[in-house]
């Protein structure tokens, strides 16, 4: 519910002032990560910054137009909080597995492949 809420308040903001980045924000106590997404050539290229985390608890689903990245932080006694999530809207429908994927330094690269089979057209009479 909130996701929905959130993703239509950043598009706003980022049409209303596309040269300022939103950076983190605090909610339901994770961290939304700084993130990057581009389209060239019939790809999606999506990095998610994820300072602390670690490989095994970073958790991806792939929906259409929208990535959900979550990480439980590895030291949450430490931590005011628990992680890291994002509901990251892509440019294009992607298919479910990406076709590359490396974490390395706390930077997720991920490069998906564009779904053309999802469009659907639909005739007005």
């Amino acid at each position: 519910m909130f996701d929905d809420f959130f993703d239509e308040f950043e598009r706003m903001f980022r049409e209303s002032w596309p040269e300022t980045e939103i950076r983190e924000t605090r909610y339901a106590g994770y961290i939304a990560p700084v993130y990057d997404v581009w389209e060239n050539n019939g790809k999606v290229f999506v990095t998610v910054e994820l300072p602390g985390a670690e490989e095994k608890d970073i958790e991806l689903r792939v929906e259409p137009y929208r990535l959900i990245v979550k990480a439980e932080h590895p030291k949450k006694s430490e931590s005011a909080y628990g992680g890291y999530y994002r509901a990251i809207r892509l440019p294009a429908a992607v298919k479910e597995q990406p076709i590359q994927k490396t974490f390395k330094n706390g930077v997720l690269e991920l490069i998906f492949e564009k779904d053309f089979g999802r469009r659907t057209r639909i005739e007005v009479k």
